[in-house]
């Protein structure tokens, strides 16, 4: 196995030649890279492309991770697929129907997406697509009034939170 570096990243969210993921590999000084997506080394990376867009609404162009996943029950965590939905949590599977990636999207105080929180299962690791800096709290634009707030660390303790408060159980 080849001795991945992953505190030398310098670059982030490029695309890979192995899976053709559109933003899973991040670059090392030393021109080496590592997929997050397939998990592969990469000797020497060289399809850095240039990301900068003419329209920059948000800053970045949302990506539709609908394409590549599913809402699905989080069974490990007992999240209903229901839970899923309602915070637009989706889920992607490998072959054998064990899930690989979380996506968590993050929106702006008006609703809209701008950043989506990738969680590699495996690895225990994560990565952003967008910037988070203009968003809420992860889920907050669901709620536009109550009595209470409920403040949690990740966003599947959110989701466990509101399960564990809904009334519809």
């Amino acid at each position: 196995m080849e001795n991945i570096d992953k505190n030398g990243f310098v670059k982030y969210h490029l695309p890979c030649p192995l899976c053709a993921s559109s933003d899973a590999v991040s670059l090392n000084k030393d021109g080496s890279a590592y997929c997050f997506s397939c998990q592969q080394y990469i000797r020497e990376y060289n399809m850095e492309t240039n990301h900068e867009t003419t329209n920059r609404v948000n800053e970045y162009q949302v990506k539709d991770f609908l394409k590549e996943s599913n809402f699905a029950e989080i069974i490990d965590r007992n999240l209903k697929e229901d839970t899923c939905k309602r915070y637009g949590v989706t889920v992607k599977m490998d072959s054998v129907g064990s899930i690989t990636h979380h996506y968590y999207p993050y929106h702006d105080k008006q609703g809209a997406k701008i950043a989506t929180k990738t969680r590699y299962t495996k690895l225990k690791e994560f990565s952003i697509q967008g910037n988070t800096k203009n968003s809420g709290l992860f889920g907050e634009h669901l709620f536009t009034k109550g009595k209470y707030i409920i403040v949690t660390e990740g966003e599947l303790d959110c989701l466990s939170a509101y399960k564990m408060f809904k009334t519809d159980k």
